[in-house]
Parts: structure tokens; C-alpha cells; sequence
């Protein structure tokens, strides 16, 4: 069951680096969103979307510590909505940020409710 503050919203940096070629392409982008709702990047240098997904889960007990951890779920999708390649799941327990990696692709989250 979700509480209230599942749904408050977030902040997201966010550094897309993505091999063009030879040579590197980096975007960086500061975006609001909430928790349970798509989150899409669409970006000139980018060929895809991309699409994160926030799902927040309350008072885990870890450790003998109550901790909130923040699953964040990317996925890349065309022009289609078709997904491309495999969607990425990671959970974060401790701090507020996640890393994915693809082929051609390396994407830093950084998130913060607000």
C-alpha cells in the first residue's frame, strides 16, 4: 500500500552520455516529475526516448533501521513507443541516485523530493 508522500513530486538531474559515432554526447537535465507516473526525456542529441518510472516503498526495515528505498525503472522506447532493448531496474536503499548503462548509453539519475 502506497501513503501520501508516494505521490509528492521529485526533482531529477539527470547526465545522459551517449557515444555518437566517435565521440561522446552529453545532456544534462534538471526535471520535475512524480512518483508512479512516466517521466520521458526526449532530447535533440538523443535518437530515443528515454522513460523513467519512480516507485517509492515505505519503512522498510533493514538492518534494524527504517529506510524508504525509491525503485527507479528506464526504458528506452522510439518514435513508436516500441521498447528498445532491455528496460533496467534499479532499487536505491541509502542514497538518491542511480546509474544505467546500455550499449551506447551511460545515464546518472540523481533525485530529490521537493
Amino acid at each position: 500500500m502506497y501513503s501520501g508522500s508516494a505521490y509528492s513530486q521529485i526533482n531529477l538531474n539527470i547526465k545522459i552520455n551517449q557515444v555518437v559515432g566517435s565521440k561522446t554526447v552529453e545532456i544534462v537535465k534538471t526535471i520535475t516529475g512524480n512518483y508512479n507516473q512516466d517521466i520521458v526525456i526526449a532530447s535533440e542529441g538523443l535518437k530515443n526516448r528515454i522513460v523513467f518510472s519512480l516507485r517509492k516503498f515505505k519503512n522498510i526495515l533493514v538492518n534494524g533501521n527504517k529506510i524508504n528505498p525509491v525503485q527507479i525503472d528506464m526504458k528506452m522506447v522510439d518514435e513508436a513507443k516500441k521498447v528498445i532493448g532491455k528496460p533496467q531496474t534499479i532499487t536505491s536503499f541509502y542514497n538518491k541516485s542511480a546509474e544505467f548503462n546500455a550499449s551506447d548509453l551511460n545515464v546518472k539519475v540523481n533525485f530529490e523530493e521537493i
